[in-house]
């Protein structure tokens, strides 16, 4: 969890360092980023924002691309297309090689590996 309510430091700390940020039924509200800081805006990481209500598509952080829907449904669309258009297996081990990060593993493209389509 991010944000400054129940948050995971690590958590955050992969959200500061992250060039992308994938919001999914969230409003990316004062909590959710630590008062519009987490992500660092001076930085301007990519968002990509789900929701199922429009109102809430970069309402309080600049957003690269929104959808709208419902998460479940779009999810499993994008895993889909993202099944489809794999490279297969062969570039999962040097990535992994590549994914340590400057701080003994906790970059974040590590939360890619977990989260992987198999």
């Amino acid at each position: 969890m991010v944000g400054d309510n129940g948050y995971r430091e690590y958590a955050n700390d992969m959200v500061a360092q992250a060039d992308l940020v994938f919001y999914v039924g969230c409003k990316a509200g004062s909590v959710t980023t630590v008062r519009w800081t987490l992500p660092d805006p001076r930085r301007a990481p990519k968002v990509i924002h789900l929701d199922i209500d429009p109102q809430l598509i970069g309402n309080n952080y600049p957003t690269e691309v929104g959808l709208v829907g419902d998460a479940r449904l779009i999810l499993a669309d994008l895993v889909a297309v993202l099944k489809a258009h794999s490279p297969g297996r062969g570039w999962r081990q040097p990535a992994r090689s590549r994914s340590t990060g400057p701080r003994g593993g906790s970059g974040p493209q590590r939360v890619w590996g977990p989260t992987s389509c198999r």
